[in-house]
This record gives C-alpha cells, structure tokens and sequence, in this order.
C-alpha cells in the first residue's frame, strides 16, 4: 500500500493524561489495506463514534472542511485551541 502523508491537520495535548497527539491528512492508494486500521468513508464519520470528545470534534471538521476543500490546522488541547486556516485545496 502507498500512504502519502499530507501536512498536519491537529496537534494537540491531553491535560488529563499529558499526552501529545499529532495528525496528519493523507492518501492512501493502491495494495492492501490490512494491518493499516479501519478504513471509514468520509461521509459516515459524522455519524461514528469515537474513543474521546477530541477525536470526535477532530473527525466533524474534517468532514466539514472537506466538504469545503479548505483546511485548517488545530493547535491546542483537548477542550480548546485555535484553527489557523489555509488556502490549500482537499486531500482526496
């Protein structure tokens, strides 16, 4: 399987557990998929649920700023942070 990782989309910190959690956008092409996690359309994200709050806010901007083809990078922690918008197109 070929991954191209994108640019980050989140980085955050968990003030429970003090753990940092950095995410990326990506495109996964061609070969087999197991052993790489669960594979998700987009379009039923919104409707999962998720091990944590953070992961669930998490995946609903995704849908939506893809939806939109306008991206944003999250800094912040887990109960807030900034959205520091970009001009690039959508990863597939």
């Amino acid at each position: 399987m070929t991954i191209d990782f994108g640019p980050v989309y989140s980085i955050f910190e968990s003030q429970r557990s003090g753990e940092a959690f950095t995410y990326y956008r990506g495109i996964a092409e061609d070969g087999d998929p197991r052993g790489f996690g669960a594979y998700v359309p987009v379009e039923a994200l919104s409707s999962k649920r998720f091990t944590s709050s953070a992961l669930t806010t998490m995946m609903h901007r995704y849908v939506l700023e893809r939806q939109s083809g306008l991206f944003g990078l999250y800094v912040g922690d887990e109960a807030q942070g900034d959205v520091h918008m970009f001009g690039e197109g959508h990863v597939r």
